[in-house]
């Protein structure tokens, strides 16, 4: 290849944009299913599941959130030699500033 002067940048989709554009289309597609724009001839049971269906994915996001925050806790590393090491600094600092007139 000849160098042309230009840097060529690939765009890597991260994975928020990647969500939220899913999350996006999903709810253009439910919007448009409520607003009729999008004809849906349905049962009235299934269109009782898909008006609302916003509210069952919170609850299910949710849900998972709370599961991944208590796995991540449970799965915390301790770490006591930095916790030593922070101790250590804390008295030093306070050292230094009961020098300078403060109390504590």
């Amino acid at each position: 290849r000849k160098f042309t002067g230009f840097i060529v940048r690939h765009h890597v989709m991260t994975k928020l944009v990647r969500w939220l554009l899913i999350i996006g289309t999903l709810f253009a597609a439910w919007l448009g299913v409520l607003t009729n724009v999008i004809p849906m001839n349905a049962s009235t049971s299934v269109q009782a599941v898909v008006y609302p269906l916003p509210i069952y994915f919170l609850i299910c996001f949710g849900s998972y959130s709370l599961f991944i925050i208590g796995y991540r806790l449970t799965q915390f590393k301790d770490c006591t030699r930095e916790a030593d090491l922070l101790k250590k600094e804390i008295a030093q600092a306070k050292g230094e500033l009961t020098s300078k007139g403060f109390r504590f």
